[in-house]
C-alpha cells in the first residue's frame, strides 16, 4: 500500500490494526488550507513508492478523531507505528501546511526511533481552532 484515501475515518482503525508505520493526513473538505495542501500530500505520498503507507482521513466537526489525536487545527499529519502517534505536524494558524513542511517531517521520522506515548520536543501547540474553521 502506497497511498489511500479513505471515505470516512471509521476505516483508519482497520489500517491502523495492520500495525506497521503510516503517514495519515486529516482534513476538513471544506477547508481552504485543507484544499490547498491536499495536492501536496498525495505527490510526497505517491513519490514514497510504497515505503510508507500513506493516508488521507476526511473529517467533520464532530468527528472523534479531533479528541482522539489531540488536534486543534486541519490539515495535520500523524506519523502512526503499531497503532500509536510517533510524531505529527500541525497546522500553523492562518497559513496550514505546505510541501517543505512535509519534507522536514520525513527527515524527522528517518532520523528518531519510534516511542509510541512520547511526545516530540517540536510539536508546536497552536490556538487555532474547529470554530474558527467553521467562521471561514
Amino acid at each position: 500500500m502506497s497511498f489511500v484515501s479513505l471515505a470516512q475515518e471509521g476505516e483508519l482503525d482497520a489500517h491502523l490494526a495492520g500495525g506497521g508505520r503510516m503517514v495519515v493526513l486529516f482534513y476538513l473538505p471544506n477547508c481552504p488550507f485543507c484544499i490547498r495542501f491536499r495536492p501536496a500530500f498525495s505527490t510526497w505520498a505517491t513519490a514514497r513508492d510504497g515505503k510508507m503507507a500513506c493516508l488521507e482521513v476526511p473529517l467533520t466537526y464532530e468527528s472523534p478523531a479531533w479528541e482522539r489525536y489531540d488536534m486543534e487545527a486541519v490539515p495535520a499529519v500523524l506519523v502512526f507505528a503499531q497503532g500509536q502517534v510517533v510524531h505529527r505536524l500541525d497546522a500553523r494558524p492562518g497559513v496550514g501546511l505546505e510541501a517543505a513542511d512535509l519534507n522536514r517531517l520525513f527527515a524527522m521520522t528517518t532520523d528518531r526511533p519510534d516511542r509510541p506515548g512520547s511526545a516530540p520536543a517540536w510539536r508546536r501547540r497552536n490556538r487555532w481552532s474547529r470554530r474558527q474553521h467553521e467562521q471561514i
